[in-house]
């Protein structure tokens, strides 16, 4: 149970404030390379044992693949972004770091309704278009 609240709050943190830390560091980016997230990782207070749902989260499937590509994990990238995805957005699993970017600025932000994943997220619902 205790690693389970650890892992929530971990990814928690990785889509409210990790997000908004790498945009004032490095900026607008599609998708954050695997150094910048480990560098603010390093630099944050985020639990690290949970990172690769941060690298899943922010990065190319070609970084994360390339990155953890010979370590043997028990997930993929698939299956972090689908978990994340099913908490925080809708199950919407095809999201670019930018997107989550905007997510943390906070749901009804105007940058969040002018991306992809706003408009996957409020589909069906008479939220804002």
């Amino acid at each position: 149970m205790f690693r389970f609240l650890k892992r929530r709050n971990a990814i928690k943190s990785f889509v409210y404030k990790l997000p908004l830390e790498l945009h004032r560091r490095f900026g607008d980016k599609r998708f954050y390379s695997i150094e910048q997230v480990e560098h603010t990782l390093e630099n944050g207070k985020h639990d690290r044992a949970f990172s690769a749902y941060a690298y899943a989260l922010l990065c190319s499937r070609n970084d994360f693949d390339s990155y953890f590509g010979g370590l043997k994990l028990k997930t993929s990238y698939d299956s972090l972004r689908k978990a994340i995805a099913k908490k925080y957005f809708n199950g919407i699993s095809d999201f670019e770091g930018g997107a989550v970017v905007r997510f943390a600025k906070g749901v009804g932000d105007k940058s969040y309704y002018e991306s992809d994943l706003a408009d996957n997220y409020t589909s069906g619902s008479s939220g804002h278009h």
